[in-house]
Order: C-alpha cells, then sequence, then structure tokens
C-alpha cells in the first residue's frame, strides 16, 4: 500500500472520529436547549404538545391577541396559538408542515393571521437562533429559510454544532425560562398604559410586499385544503385613527384576493366601525392588545366570527 493511500485512510478515519461526536453532540443538544417564553410553540410543536381541533398561525399579534383558554371555553374543542413574534410567512408554512408530520392530531380548523410581518420584503427573524435545536440537515428548513436576510448560511445546515458558534449561551438562556412559558401557545407582552401614556409611531409607514411570500400564503392555503382542514385568514385589531401604513388597501386587497380566488372566509377586524380599535386603553403600542384588550377581542369578536362560520 503506498505512503499516499495510507494517509488518505488515515485521515478519513481521523475525520471521522472527530465529526461522529460532534454530530452526537449536535442530536443530543436538541433534546436539552429548547427555547421557553414566548418561544414554548417551538417546542411544544417538536414534542407532540400541540394536538388540536383549531390551531391558529401568524405573527406576534397572533400569539398576543388570540386566548386559547377563552377559545376552547367558549366552543368546546380544543384550541392551540402557533403565532410567533415577527414570523413571515414561510416560517408559518414551515410550522404548518412539520405540525402535520410531526403531531398525533391534525387540527380541524387553521386561523391563519395575517400582518404587514407575515409578507413584508426586507425582514429576517427575530432571535434567529429559536431555529437551531432542529435545523440542522433539515431541507425543510433549508429550502424555506433562504429570504431571511442575514439570518443563516448554508454551512448551519450541515456542519454539526457550526450555528452554535454565536448564540448557544442565547439558546440556553432561552431553554432555562422555566418560570416564563405560553399558555397553549398564547402569549402577551403587551404593557397595560393608560391613555395619556399611549403613543402613536411610524404613521404613513409603506409596506414594501415581497411576492415570494404571497406566494407562501398560498401553499400554506393549498396545503390546508388538500388535508381536508377548513382555513379562515383575519387581519385582527389595530389602532384606527393611526393611519399606520400608506398603503393599507393594497396590503389587504393583497390577502383578500388570496382568499377569493380559493373561495376561504377573510375578516378584517380593524375597520372604524369596531369599538376596540378606537380606544387606546385596549393597546400595548400601536398594533398589540394588552391582555384586556385580546380577552376582549377573543371573547367578543373572535369567537363568534368561528361560531358563525362553523357552526359551533
Amino acid at each position: 500500500m503506498s505512503k499516499l493511500l495510507k494517509r488518505l485512510i488515515l485521515f478519513i478515519i481521523m475525520s471521522l472520529l472527530c465529526i461522529i461526536p460532534m454530530y452526537l453532540v449536535d442530536a443530543g443538544l436538541r433534546h436539552v436547549v429548547r427555547p421557553k417564553g414566548f418561544l414554548t410553540t417551538w417546542t411544544d410543536l417538536y414534542t407532540n404538545n400541540i394536538n388540536a381541533d383549531l390551531v391558529i398561525f401568524g405573527t406576534s399579534r397572533a400569539q398576543s391577541h388570540f386566548v386559547s383558554t377563552i377559545i376552547a371555553d367558549s366552543l368546546g374543542i380544543s384550541v392551540y396559538n402557533l403565532g410567533g413574534m415577527a414570523l413571515p410567512s414561510e416560517i408559518q408554512l414551515i410550522r404548518l408542515y412539520e405540525l402535520l408530520s410531526t403531531c398525533t392530531k391534525r387540527p380541524k380548523i387553521i386561523t391563519l393571521e395575517y400582518s404587514n410581518r407575515s409578507i413584508e420584503h426586507d425582514i429576517g427573524l427575530d432571535k434567529e437562533y429559536q431555529l437551531y435545536p432542529w435545523m440542522f440537515n433539515n431541507n425543510l428548513y433549508e429550502k424555506y429559510t433562504t429570504l431571511l436576510y442575514g439570518s443563516y448560511s448554508k454551512y448551519d445546515f450541515h456542519i454539526p454544532l457550526y450555528r452554535y458558534r454565536f448564540r448557544l449561551i442565547n439558546m440556553i438562556k432561552e431553554s432555562v425560562k422555566i418560570w416564563d412559558t405560553c399558555e397553549r401557545g398564547y402569549y402577551n407582552f403587551a404593557p397595560e398604559r393608560n391613555a395619556s401614556e399611549w403613543l402613536i409611531h411610524h404613521a404613513g409607514y409603506r409596506i414594501e410586499i415581497n411576492p415570494q411570500r404571497v406566494e407562501y400564503i398560498r401553499e400554506f392555503i393549498e396545503t390546508c385544503i388538500n388535508n381536508n382542514i377548513k382555513i379562515n385568514i383575519v387581519y385582527t385589531p389595530e389602532y384606527y385613527w393611526q393611519n399606520l401604513y400608506s398603503n393599507k388597501k393594497e396590503f389587504l386587497d393583497t390577502i383578500k384576493s388570496i382568499a377569493t380566488q380559493y373561495d376561504i372566509p377573510f375578516k378584517d377586524f380593524s375597520c372604524d366601525s369596531i369599538p376596540i380599535n378606537t380606544d387606546t386603553i385596549f393597546y400595548g403600542d400601536n398594533i398589540h392588545l394588552t391582555k384586556k384588550g385580546a380577552q376582549k377581542f377573543t371573547s367578543e369578536y373572535y369567537v363568534p366570527f368561528i361560531k358563525n362560520l362553523y357552526g359551533l
């Protein structure tokens, strides 16, 4: 055997001896490093703790506006809120695919909350390390995270432990928040304010729509239809008089046309005829309801909407 061949074999053996432990540690971390707090929903998704008749998808406006226990008690069904902070449509799509593949019970109804963060153009993922435990060698994640500017590289998906090089401490901190968890996915972080403390921000902001993220919404809807899941889309309350978006009509017309295309219900809860939209007492900031506001929206607006829609 030539010296060159011997060296090649030795190199391969040494490489395997180094890589195999890294693979094992990486696989083990996903059982230890699991986020809590408002990120608990990821852990529940991968530990078969969703299993609900009705599941809500969306951004932070979904997670903080739909009170799961109120919906469940009012309708007599099991409910889980899979909303999450600033999750664009492709991450919501990932969650849907993973829900259908990991959970024992598939939902009968899905509510998809629609907001600017669902389809906005130049955005990344807040706390990008929230995906770390499950993204290694995950083709689904690699395919659907290409639009998340500055969040991941191809090495994060294929080199064990590489993605933890800067954020392992952050991930560990999120994993030890045992005192801070969601209530069947519902998590409200909006502070209570009185009218004198409440401020209007970003009036006239223009939403730059990303066409690919719009297509991901279509894919989300088609996946629900193909799996015999009833789906509805909602736009939750926001303070009406602030005129937050300069192109709100274009933004809403985008989702209305999609809903019409697939003949699925769409409900806009942000118009001025709905009292909750014109009273600052229900808002912690310009687009997020406080706990009091979320309870009012859930019980007085969303529950009747779902009850009438599906005869529950």
